[in-house]
């Protein structure tokens, strides 16, 4: 293009004005010049961290920050690739995990208010809904008193053995004795002591896996060689030391028991010698309460022992009296210079 002098002068100050209006609308927009281009940062736990659950349902613990100071968004996946929609940014979310056992992972990323992402951040659980198995189970007696029970399990597990003698499965709770071991193992032993000489015993395990899972229980029974005991405990029973009587319904019941094999184990009281308190462990001597009303009170106890023998009711007798006495028919007789005689009746 052919331009005269003049025209080119004109030109070139068109150029140099528009340039420089074009660097004052860059320097003077705050918009463009303090844009804010950093994105936030964060991570994500599930379940507080831990690496195992048996249940679908887990809670996502969830943190960013960004300079801004505001974190208003947040997107979910659980494949990396196919994401939920943005969400309100939140420490926690409770989330479905997909179906089947294994390896679950959970995708999340983060976005201020200015449209900055930030990487994607995960975290991994284990799903195993599968109960341990219990397998391989042995019960050897290794003495007068003791049995040792062995078995496997599918799954490193924690187990609990229950054990009562002479109860059936549905009745096993009022007496069951329990161990328990501390660590989650394949192979497991317990020594089970004390037992009593010609009693059969019901055996309970059960295991518990490392997700939370429990097995059904495994059921074993044993009997324990020897003469059962069949005698009960004898004894008796005193109220406060055998005072005849006590103004104050709380009493000190002083317990004396014996027994010829199995030892004295529990006893149990009553005010009628019909409702009786539960069996508790036999001590030398118990507080007591009397019913409230003033008279002749009547205190039982039975005795049981080791092997489950009751003793026949051991009874006791105080007065309860809590009224005060009555003064009434009082006399004064002059006898002599010095001398009177003061008589009165009490009720």
């Amino acid at each position: 293009m052919f331009l005269s002098g003049g025209l080119k002068k004109h030109f070139k100050s068109g150029l140099v004005l528009l340039g420089a209006l074009i660097l004052t609308i860059l320097v003077c927009n705050p918009a463009l010049a303090d844009r804010d281009s950093i994105a936030p940062n964060g991570g994500i736990m599930i379940n507080n961290g831990t690496e195992l659950t048996n249940s679908r349902n887990v809670t996502l613990n969830l943190w960013a920050q960004d300079n801004s100071g505001q974190v208003p968004l947040m997107a979910i996946s659980f494949d990396g690739m196919y994401w939920n929609p943005w969400q309100a940014y939140k420490t926690e979310q409770s989330v479905t995990l997909p179906d089947g056992d294994g390896r679950k992972t959970v995708f999340v990323m983060y976005r201020d208010a200015s449209g900055n992402v930030s990487p994607v951040y995960n975290a991994s659980i284990t799903m195993d809904t599968q109960v341990p198995q219990i397998f391989d189970v042995e019960v050897n007696l290794i003495g007068p008193d003791q049995v040792r029970i062995t078995w496997r399990t599918s799954e490193p597990s924690f187990c609990v053995t229950q054990y009562a003698g002479e109860r059936t499965t549905a009745a096993m709770g009022q007496q069951m004795q329990t161990t328990q071991q501390t660590s989650f193992n394949l192979e497991h032993e317990v020594v089970l002591d004390q037992l009593r000489a010609g009693y059969t015993y019901t055996i309970q395990i059960t295991a518990r896996d490392m997700a939370g899972n429990l097995s059904k229980p495994m059921e074993q029974m044993v009997a324990v060689p020897g003469s059962r005991d069949s005698v009960p405990p004898s004894g008796s029973l005193a109220i406060n030391n055998g005072a005849r009587a006590t103004n104050n319904t709380q009493v000190m019941l002083l317990l004396t028991a014996t027994d010829n094999a199995s030892g004295v184990a529990t006893a149990q009281f009553s005010n009628d010698g019909w409702s009786w308190s539960p069996w508790e462990a036999f001590t030398s001597s118990k507080i007591w309460f009397l019913s409230s009303s003033d008279g002749a009170k009547v205190v039982y106890v039975r005795y049981q022992d080791g092997a489950g023998n009751i003793s026949p009711a051991y009874s006791a007798t105080i007065i309860l009296d809590t009224k005060a006495p009555t003064i009434y028919d009082l006399k004064v007789e002059t006898l002599g210079i010095n001398t009177v005689r003061v008589s009165w009746r009490t009720d």
